[in-house]
């Protein structure tokens, strides 16, 4: 059988970070124990995944309503937050936007998607990292402390932020 690439997988989502988003969905269900939709082949789950992305062998509208349900109980049910940093520049025709406190990016075509984008790239993140049980580890390794009122915020503050023009 031929190897199944990103790309092939890409001819059914539209996004490679959809992609990425719901193929892990699919591999964790199967490494929870989901059966396989199509023939394991000795691959690995991920693989697996991928393969029923491509032959549609997986609804994927069920996929993305099983991700999102999981990542909206996981991330905001403890009704926290986190005072973060966001960088915003443009590259080509897209925004680009930074926290620099979780060293995480995304990007968007406008200011307002990249903005959107980052936020659930950092939710997605911090939804698994409670599921693993490194959530509070990980917040206070990035320079991160929780105040009396739950808040998460750095002792870092930005006191300035210029160009620098250095000849090598």
């Amino acid at each position: 059988m031929a190897r199944i690439t990103v790309e092939d997988c890409l001819e059914k989502i539209d996004s490679p970070y959809d992609l990425v988003l719901l193929a892990k969905e699919r591999t964790s269900q199967l490494n929870a124990g989901d059966s396989a939709l199509v023939s394991e082949e000795n691959d690995k789950n991920t693989v697996i995944a991928l393969r029923e992305i491509e032959e549609e062998t997986i609804s994927l509208d069920t996929l993305k309503e099983n991700l999102i349900k999981d990542y909206q109980i996981i991330c905001w049910s403890k009704k926290m937050q986190i005072q973060l940093t966001e960088e915003i520049w443009k590259e080509g025709n897209m925004y680009v936007s930074y926290c620099p406190e979780l060293d995480m990016a995304s990007c968007g075509e406008n200011l307002k998607k990249a903005k959107e984008n980052l936020i659930e790239a950092i939710g997605i993140n911090m939804g698994e990292m409670q599921k693993q049980g490194t959530f509070q580890k990980y917040l206070t390794d990035a320079g991160l402390l929780e105040n009396k009122k739950n808040v998460w915020i750095t002792d870092r503050k930005l006191v300035a932020f210029d160009t620098l023009e250095i000849a090598i």
